[in-house]
């Protein structure tokens, strides 16, 4: 089993207490010190072991007046010359007692013992599961004193380590380790996700970029879970969920795509946040601090948008003066780069929250931009044709705004014309494409991006069919990127060594009537059998009773 250098590495750091938490020097309670009680012993662990036990056996608030026992039994878990059996024992009874520890010197030296047995070269698993459980009693002793919070955080800070290292762990040991941080984070809920959120952040210690690609992965995971539970929506408070929005807007820089979305989707459904507008809310907040002049930004608003909803006019948002500070509305669409899609994707956006006034700065740089993406009279299409679909997308949502003014473009003949050539060479691209896909399912080999440019054409000739017509669609269209798109199974495909089975032959040949006459003739024998049998008595037929 390889090394566990990462976890060895995070000993360090528990032993030092990182930034995030406080020196047990300015840690304080207002509990009483206990009186230390020593226990008979001849420096035996197991002896000192049954007499810890009989010293707190019917109440276990009295550990606390034996904590340098419970410590010197700490300290032989820790020692690899103790047998096996009694590192366990001890690690248990550590397990079942640290709930009712109130000295804080005491819980950080068990959590840095901890720390260096899950690290050190022994790698039985029944000795990493006891170690490991011993971090669940950390919650509701952390959540006595402010102070103390630094103890669920280092203790989900090693379970997460724990159940990423696939190389060193046994499942065994990682599926309790799972078990422990579930454990921990009913009790200790908001240190647990404070520390969740310090892994999504770029405030890192300097590591391998797989290593943390692996732990923002797994505080994702963990956060996703966590926001849906049910039994953890109690701990939700409003406290918390200011908390971790806050937080979500602060690393929302520092994360990529599907992490951003993620959080997106987390933090437009917090219930705070939905009772103030939901995604709207969110992406307000983010527009306030961030202004759209690189692709990363435009991107950001553009997933944003996923999670607007308009219902009323009360969801209006003039995304206008964001487009206009960094001179959007200025220029026209690039044709070519991503940079353009995205461009398309965000005036899409903001025609659907536009109002009234939004609405007529957006209606001419629509139109225009649409004139510029065919060409001037609609003989070419963009490179990337997902910008046309954004943008006639986004003159239908405009329309809705300014139906009358809209209609007057449509109207316009060389618009009309536009459209109209439009028209005919997406549909030849259709059946061109329709024909490939087809033969691509034919071969196992389509992909779920064809079905999206099968989906992506489809609605530009729609759009464009009906305008060509000089009227708005009727029907309710999706965008192509809004779902995930799926192709049809094909029916009657026999596949015969990775093609398709030959045709049959051709009628009139000789092959094609022997091969008709026989199955004939045989099914004209057994209709004649059967009627004979049906008809035997006097061709009557007889009904059953």
């Amino acid at each position: 089993m390889p090394p566990k250098k990462r976890t060895q590495a995070k000993s360090d750091a528990a032993a030092d207490a990182p930034p995030e938490h406080m020196e047990a020097s300015e840690i304080a309670t207002d509990a009483p010190a206990p009186v230390e009680t020593a226990l008979a012993n001849d420096g035996n662990p197991a002896a000192v072991f049954a007499q810890l036990q009989e010293a707190v056996e019917g109440d276990a608030t009295k550990i606390n007046n034996h904590l340098g026992a419970l410590l010197s039994l700490v300290q032989a878990a820790e020692n690899t010359q103790t047998s096996i059996f009694l590192r366990v024992r001890f690690l248990e009874l550590i397990a079942k007692h640290v709930v009712h520890i109130r000295d804080n010197n005491a819980l950080k030296k068990i959590v840095t013992s901890l720390v260096k047995i899950i690290g050190g070269d022994d790698n039985t698993p029944q000795l990493l599961v006891a170690a490991l459980q011993c971090f669940s009693g950390l919650g509701p002793v952390s959540m006595l004193e402010k102070q103390w919070e630094y103890l669920s955080r280092e203790g989900a800070d090693i379970l997460m380590q724990v159940i990423i290292d696939k190389e060193a762990f046994p499942e065994s040991v990682r599926q309790a380790a799972r078990k422990s941080l579930d454990d921990l984070t009913e009790s200790a809920f908001c240190p647990v996700v404070t520390k969740l959120m310090h892994w999504l952040s770029d405030d890192r210690e300097d590591d391998d970029e797989e290593q943390l690609f692996k732990e923002r992965h797994m505080a994702l995971s963990v956060l996703n879970r966590v926001s849906r539970m049910q039994s953890l929506k109690s701990q939700w408070t409003e406290e918390v969920q200011e908390l971790v929005y806050h937080l979500i807007l602060r690393i929302f820089d520092v994360v990529n795509v599907r992490e951003f979305t993620q959080l997106a989707r987390i933090a437009a459904h917090l219930p705070i946040i939905v009772a103030r507008g939901g995604g709207n809310f969110v992406l307000k907040s983010y527009l306030s601090n961030h202004k759209i002049d690189s692709d990363r930004q435009l991107e950001a608003v553009v997933i944003l948008g996923r999670f607007v909803q308009m219902r009323d006019q009360s969801d209006e948002l003039d995304l206008t003066p964001a487009l206009e500070a960094v001179g959007l509305l200025a220029h026209e669409i690039d044709t070519v780069s991503e940079r353009g899609y995205l461009t398309a994707r965000m005036v899409l956006l903001s025609a659907r929250l536009a109002g009234s006034e939004a609405a007529e700065k957006l209606l001419p740089y629509i139109f225009h931009n649409l004139m510029h993406l065919l060409g001037g009279d609609g003989t070419s299409m963009p490179e990337n044709i997902s910008t046309l679909e954004a943008m006639l997308f986004a003159m239908v949502a405009i329309a809705r705004k300014k139906p009358r003014e809209v209609l007057q473009k449509i109207h316009n003949e060389n618009f009309n014309a536009a459209m109209n050539n439009l028209m005919k060479a997406v549909t030849s691209l259709e059946n061109q494409a329709l024909f490939s896909v087809k033969k691509l399912m034919m071969r196992g080999e389509a992909k779920d991006a064809d079905a999206e440019t099968l989906a992506c054409l489809h609605n530009i000739c729609v759009i464009a069919g009906s305008i060509a017509s000089k009227h708005l669609p009727l029907s309710e269209l999706k965008e192509s990127w809004s779902e995930k798109q799926s192709l049809p199974v094909l029916k009657n495909i026999k596949a015969v060594g990775g093609s398709t089975a030959p045709l049959p032959p051709p009628p009139g040949t000789a092959a094609s009537a022997s091969g008709f006459r026989k199955p004939r003739n045989g099914l004209q024998k057994r209709q004649r059998v059967q009627m004979g049998r049906s008809t035997s008595n006097g061709g009557r037929i007889h009904s059953r009773r």
